[in-house]
């Protein structure tokens, strides 16, 4: 069985700096506590990008990039799970302007087949799964906001 994990977060950082920042891999490798390895030769951005992200506690993730759209501000990516009894099916970060904000949408779907347990790991997989997408919006929105430049308001004299 295959279920779809989708979560919205309001961040204050714009919908193009959100983009640029999994887009671009060398934004993304300054990410305090985010490791990310090139594992293909030739273009570091782009469509068809593998890279290894490693997070924190010992978390491992392979990603291709399968869709760029900065119009939209949607990044598309299909993670190697290296695990036979879990399919990512397809992940997509779409960023929308929201006021002065941006409506972050992170929805995945993955396929989980563990015989008759399968029902209890979707439902346990949903819950870390959407926490982890919510923290993980959080903080790249609190690091993207200390690469805000500042206006003094000595300037605006």
């Amino acid at each position: 069985m295959s279920t779809t994990i989708s979560v919205t977060r309001r961040v204050e950082s714009s919908a193009s700096d959100f983009y640029e920042l999994f887009a671009d891999t060398a934004k993304f490798q300054q990410v305090k506590g985010l490791r990310v390895e090139l594992l293909e030769p030739g273009n570091a951005d782009g469509v068809g990008v593998l890279r290894r992200v490693r997070m924190g506690a010992g978390l491992v993730l392979v990603e291709r990039i399968v869709a760029l759209n900065p119009r939209t501000h949607t990044f598309g990516y299909l993670l190697k799970t290296g695990n036979p009894r879990v399919t990512h099916v397809y992940g997509q970060i779409s960023f929308t302007p929201e006021g002065e904000g941006t409506a972050a949408t992170w929805t995945s779907r993955v396929s989980i087949s563990v015989g008759p347990f399968t029902g209890i790991a979707e439902v346990l997989t949903r819950g870390f799964v959407s926490a982890a997408f919510w923290l993980a919006l959080g903080r790249l929105d609190r690091y993207l906001q200390t690469r805000r430049p500042t206006v003094k308001s000595e300037n605006l004299r």
